[in-house]
């Protein structure tokens, strides 16, 4: 049991270098033209019609806004912890338990999202499709 609450906190803390070390790449981060560049990839990869896109991306804006508010208790903990000389194991174990709850909070919200507002339009294989897709936007930009 010991090996995996090591094993798992070590993967949060590398995870969270990796972020931090980023920052001086995102302090001048232009989310409109993030946003842009973003759309036109999804758009491309997914195949989407302009109508398609029309109905889809004001969805998809709104499924990554809630995703993003999920995961802000997760990473002010994270800061918080980042700054401290001495940190507990409770602590440790509050920000871990903590970003575990936040994957389980994005899941519901995916599920939800899929459930009422793709299934409508019928633009849930472009919407799985764009899932996989987010993997590669990240690494070509």
């Amino acid at each position: 049991m010991n090996k995996i609450f090591i094993i798992t906190f070590v993967l949060l803390l590398t995870g969270l270098t990796n972020i931090s070390a980023q920052k001086s790449e995102h302090e001048s981060f232009d989310r409109k033209k993030f946003t842009e560049k973003r759309n036109a990839f999804i758009t491309r990869e997914v195949g989407l019609t302009s109508e398609e896109a029309t109905l889809f991306f004001p969805l998809y804006e709104e499924f990554q806004l809630k995703k993003y508010e999920a995961g802000q208790p997760c990473r002010r903990f994270s800061r918080e912890l980042k700054e401290k000389k001495n940190v507990s194991a409770e602590e440790y174990s509050r920000v871990l338990d903590e970003c575990v709850d936040v994957k389980l909070k994005e899941a519901q919200i995916e599920k939800k999202f899929i459930t009422r507002s793709l299934k409508r339009y019928f633009l849930l294989k472009r919407f799985i499709k764009s899932i996989a897709l987010n993997i590669s936007l990240r690494e070509n930009l």
